[in-house]
């Protein structure tokens, strides 16, 4: 029924398992991240729930669920707005607001307390953004988690801060390219916080001619 609801039909795990912290993550996303860092900040905040947010310029607002934070207390959030026409920016960067990244750091009872109700109820679409995290901002049980505050090893300047959704196929192609450049925005080779690809056991690919004479050739791929 949505996200929320395969959460809650996936119990059992968190049952058998019976951690003291659940880490909800985004599967559509590309980026680099510790998330042991935001797992210690969560504890620090003593929050129900911490949602990690990326900073994005003020025009894509309205692409993005908005995380508004309580000026009195930046680490607390105040509201949680979906696709907003216009939103305030920070204190620290006017130009910006912090947009969710879709990853969540739950403490476990008040994850499964959240899913409990929201199954019982038949006025949400069972979605985590949409229904659970509004329901830990009304309580004022909610925290964010800034992404720059994230400090991965071997990280440049340059790719530090990359993170993109590539939900849509224009997306998805983007982030391609990103990935390809000479220099790319990416660096999908740190040696010190890898990423690999996945290996099966299939047969070589190989360039061969084709029927014309020409050799084969691929660009821009990766």
């Amino acid at each position: 029924l949505g996200s929320a609801n395969a959460i809650y039909q996936s119990l059992n795990l968190i049952h058998d398992e019976n951690p003291d912290i659940v880490v909800v993550i985004g599967a559509d996303h590309v980026y680099r991240m510790d998330f042991q860092q935001m797992v210690d900040a969560h504890v620090a905040s003593g929050a129900a729930v911490s949602v990690a947010a990326v900073r994005q310029p003020l025009y894509l607002a309205d692409q993005f669920g908005v995380i508004e934070t309580d000026p009195a207390a930046p680490g607390k959030i105040a509201a949680f707005v979906e696709k907003p026409a216009t939103t305030p920016g920070l204190p620290d960067d006017p130009q910006s607001f912090l947009a969710s990244m879709g990853n969540y750091v739950f403490s476990r009872d008040a994850l499964l307390q959240a899913l409990e109700v929201d199954a019982e109820r038949l006025d949400t679409n069972h979605d985590m953004g949409g229904d659970i995290i509004p329901y830990f901002v009304e309580r004022g049980e909610a925290a964010v988690y800034d992404f720059t505050a994230n400090d991965v090893p071997g990280s440049n300047d340059a790719d530090r801060q990359y993170w993109r959704d590539v939900g849509t196929l224009d997306a998805y192609y983007d982030a391609h390219m990103d990935l390809i450049r000479p220099l790319p925005a990416f660096n999908l080779y740190n040696l010190e916080w890898p990423i690999y690809t996945r290996q099966n056991v299939f047969p070589p690919a190989k360039l061969v001619r084709g029927n014309s004479g020409r050799d084969g050739a691929a660009h821009d791929s990766i």
